[in-house]
């Protein structure tokens, strides 16, 4: 009985670097990976807030974020770098970190207050990949991370 446990024991661990090989080209299968998509909390009467997070492309062509929908609010607007677009450009094979003072996700009007250690889907469609949906956490801002998306 020993024996049969230890050779079991011994064959589970030599597939464990294959398990995690696995797990990694399965994460490169995704074409877009949303990562780290966090808000804010707002006072109880605010009417708007932001959703930042960063957009890594695993794809060979170019794409473009052009909408954003939440339950958390009736408007939602896409802010880029430049002024004039309304989208968010996600090169081939590149990462976009939306962040304040850059490209990022404005609610216009807020149907709820966002309270630290809520979460809730966000709806975001590209060009071409179309929709993903993420859940964003609302995390107190404190020093340290604003420090850090300047």
């Amino acid at each position: 009985m020993r024996q049969v446990l230890f050779l079991g024991l011994f064959f589970a661990l030599l597939t464990l670097p294959g398990l995690a090989l696995a797990q990694e080209e399965m994460k490169m299968i995704l074409p877009i990976d949303v990562l780290d998509a966090y808000a804010y909390p707002t006072a109880d009467d605010a009417k708007e807030s932001a959703v930042f997070l960063t957009l890594k492309s695993h794809k060979a062509e170019d794409d473009r974020l052009i909408k954003a929908v939440a339950l958390v609010s009736d408007t939602t607007k896409i802010y880029s770098d430049t002024a004039k677009e309304d989208a968010i450009e996600l090169p081939a094979n590149e990462q976009v970190v939306l962040k304040p003072h850059g490209p990022y996700i404005m609610f216009t009007d807020l149907t709820i207050p966002l309270s630290s250690g809520d979460a809730f889907p966000l709806t975001l469609t590209f060009e071409k990949e179309g929709d993903i949906e993420v859940m964003v956490n609302v995390r107190p801002q404190t020093e340290n991370n604003t420090a850090n998306e300047q």
